[in-house]
This record gives C-alpha cells, sequence and structure tokens, in this order.
C-alpha cells in the first residue's frame, strides 16, 4: 500500500514551506511521490510557491472547499487514482481542516490495499496562539486531535518565542498533556530528522468529534491585482486593509504581485505579521480568508496602491 502523509497547520502555520523542504528531501532519497493541494479558495497559490523551485514536484489539487467537507469524495477518488502511480504521496490540506474526516478517508483506502497513513504532522506558528479565536481553535483542535506530533515552525523570525507557554496551549487546545512536540523547529531541520519523521503516525487520542462546515465559518476571497507594486506600498495597503473593520476580520492572504524590475513577490499575511520576499513567479495572485470579507474595498485599497501600470 502507498503511504500516504499529512501536513496540518492552521492558516499560515508553515506548511507550504515545510513541505518544500520534505519534497526537496524525497527527491534526493529518489522517491517518487506526488503532492496533493487542498486551497480553501481559488487555485494556484501553494502549488505555484511549491513549484517556485528548481526540481518542482507533481503537484495535484483539489479547491473551491475543504478535502474534510465539501470535497470529501473528490479527495477519496484522487488518493486511489495516484496510488497506482507514485510510491508516496504527500497532502497539504487547507489551513481549515478536521482529522477525523481524513482517518474516515484512510480507513476505506486502507481496508482495500490501496493506502495506508505515513507520516501525520501539525506545523504551529507559536507567535499566533494567543490571537486565535473560539473559531481558529476549533479548527486547530481537528487538527491537532489525532495528530502523530507537532512541529513548531517560524521559530528563526522574531520575536523570540515563549515555547514552554506555547506547548501548554497546544496541550490544553487539545486535551492531551503528552501531546508530542517535535524537537528541532521547521526551519532547523536534518536529513536525519526527515527520515525519523517519516515515521510518525496518527496517534489513537480520546477526543470529540467535530462536525463542521468551513464554508459557513469563513469567508474566501481570490483577487488578481494588475499593476506593479513596492514593497512600501504593499505594507501600507495591507496596514489600510487589515485597520479598516469593512474589509472583514482579515485572518490570512497569500499569492503573488508583480514588483519593480521584473520582480515578484510572495505575499503572506497572517494574523498581523506580512511577510514579503521575492520570487520566480508570474502570475499575480492573492487569496483572502477571514470573516465578512468584502472583495471590492479590499481590491479598491490594493488598486490605490499601485505604483505602474503593468505591461503584460
Amino acid at each position: 500500500m502507498v503511504p500516504v502523509d499529512l501536513i496540518t497547520g492552521f492558516l499560515g502555520a508553515g506548511k507550504t514551506t515545510f513541505l518544500q523542504k520534505y519534497t526537496d528531501y524525497l527527491a534526493r532519497q529518489g522517491i517518487r511521490f506526488a503532492v496533493v493541494e487542498n486551497e480553501f479558495g481559488a487555485a494556484g497559490v501553494d502549488t505555484a510557491a511549491l513549484q517556485a523551485g528548481g526540481q518542482p514536484p507533481a503537484v495535484y489539487e483539489l479547491t473551491g472547499g475543504c478535502i474534510c467537507c465539501t470535497l470529501k469524495q473528490s479527495f477519496h477518488e484522487m488518493l486511489s487514482g495516484l496510488a497506482g502511480r507514485y510510491a508516496r504521496i504527500l497532502v497539504e490540506p487547507s489551513g481549515l481542516f478536521n482529522l477525523d474526516d481524513f482517518n474516515e478517508v484512510m480507513y476505506v483506502l486502507e481496508h482495500d490495499g490501496i493506502c495506508c497513513p505515513g507520516l501525520c504532522l501539525t506545523v504551529v506558528d507559536p507567535h499566533t496562539l494567543p490571537e486565535l479565536d473560539t473559531d481558529a481553535q476549533r479548527t486547530l483542535y481537528g487538527e491537532l486531535c489525532t495528530t502523530g506530533a507537532v512541529l513548531w515552525s517560524k521559530l528563526d523570525v522574531p520575536p523570540k518565542a515563549d515555547l514552554q507557554a506555547a506547548a501548554q496551549a497546544v496541550r490544553a487546545i487539545v486535551g492531551d498533556p503528552e501531546l508530542p512536540i517535535w524537537p528541532v523547529p521547521s526551519h532547523a531541520l536534518t536529513d536525519a530528522d526527515f527520515a525519523a519523521l517519516m515515521q510518525v503516525r496518527p496517534a489513537s487520542r480520546v477526543h470529540d468529534r467535530l462536525v463542521i462546515n468551513h464554508r459557513m465559518l469563513f469567508d474566501s476571497v481570490m483577487l488578481r491585482p494588475r499593476g506593479r507594486y513596492t514593497e512600501a506600498g504593499l505594507r501600507a495597503a495591507f496596514g489600510r486593509i487589515t485597520s479598516d473593520p469593512a474589509c472583514g476580520e482579515i485572518l490570512r492572504a497569500k499569492g503573488f504581485l508583480s514588483g519593480p524590475d521584473g520582480v515578484f513577490w510572495q505575499v503572506n499575511y497572517t494574523l498581523g505579521a506580512l511577510g514579503l520576499a521575492p520570487s520566480p513567479a508570474a502570475r499575480p495572485m492573492l487569496n483572502w480568508i477571514g470573516h465578512g470579507l468584502d472583495r471590492a474595498r479590499i481590491k479598491a485599497y490594493l488598486e490605490d496602491a499601485v505604483e505602474a501600470p503593468d505591461k503584460t
């Protein structure tokens, strides 16, 4: 049977960054694998990030909903089809995810002799834990309920995180004082860590079964802004968008925008923190997730920040 690796984590936790490193490790080991990307909103953002490297992996998308609720049947069918073609399947679900539904799909596939559980890991950014509201904590609970381990992310990004408090917080959310936490953070993982992580399996943990349709709790908006942006202009626009209640509550924004001199910005916004990095991607797109999002107002702020028309 083909192992299926699952990398979960709330919005902006750092799943894609981990996956970039993990896929590089698998490729160097000569393991033939595929990546299944599930984006809550429109397609393309995480796939573009994964394929920006030198040796892009085979990526298959399921978009417009969650593989744990609205796309569950499609997810089952995709795994069944890929199992005969690859030695390993990696799944990066949306940041809005419930492990119980994944386990149900895997139970059927394992019973049929097609796939079996592989790595099961939840990536957590300890900086954001104090900012999670009730809906976000419920979502994270669904990602922790049977996870094999927690992996800290963004420990190389200031300010310094209180890991003791963070460990207490995640263990309290899932109600397991023994919840395993990987001793090495995401940015410092070595080949030996990846080899060991591949043995981390889902855990049997007593928990409440959540029945959630994430589309009832969260909104998604995809924009494809034209024009070129400076870093200062983008930071100013995000400041206006996230401080204007009429735009809605912004939990996550990710994607790519045109910058000066043919450069693209890779945009990562999570709960007050905006990351901008040069990227080789060549398609402008920004996916927004939150509560009560006003598409037109967000778009207007971005258009006001354009420094030059886009000639492409």
